[in-house]
């Protein structure tokens, strides 16, 4: 019953100090890319969208990288992991929803964790592909991105 106790007690101090604050900040030392999607539906729409786009790619995307959940709060933002498919390279992504008019803003940060410069898009496709795949988007906007793609619709199902 102890033991039941303290991994209760645990759960319950990591829960409390899970924080998308944590997120790791962009530097020189790390590819990472951002960007803004806007969706006419309502943040909660969206996000149970997003949050079951993700869920149906923990066996692989379209890229054949798999999405974890590290952690969300329902309805203001979900932090996933992508782990690539060949290197097994591992990136942290956070998608984060706000009210926008009558729809949802998504703001999404990737950021890879090893040491990179060139990434071949891949922190791009990290948001691009759940953000496609989650809903008919009225306007995308990128910044922080040394490597977006012209062509997202084939180079984010390569990695």
């Amino acid at each position: 019953m102890f033991k039941s106790i303290v991994i209760v007690a645990a759960a319950l101090v990591a829960a409390v100090s899970a924080d998308i604050s944590n997120f790791p900040s962009f530097d020189a030392l790390h590819a990472n890319c951002a960007m803004k999607a806007v969706y006419p539906e309502s943040c909660a729409t969206t996000y149970a969208n997003m949050r079951a786009t993700i869920v149906s790619w923990k066996n692989g995307d379209p890229g054949k990288g798999l999405y974890d959940i590290k952690e969300e709060k329902e309805n203001t933002y979900i932090w996933v992991t992508r782990t690539t498919p060949v290197k097994r390279y591992v990136d942290d992504i956070a998608f984060e929803f706000s009210a926008s008019g009558s729809g949802c803003q998504v703001s999404s940060r990737s950021r890879s964790q090893s040491l990179s410069y060139y990434d071949y898009s891949t922190n791009y496709c990290n948001m691009w592909n759940p953000i496609k795949h989650s809903g008919a988007f009225q306007g995308l906007t990128v910044t922080d991105c040394k490597f977006p793609t012209d062509d997202p619709a084939t180079t984010c199902n390569i990695y």
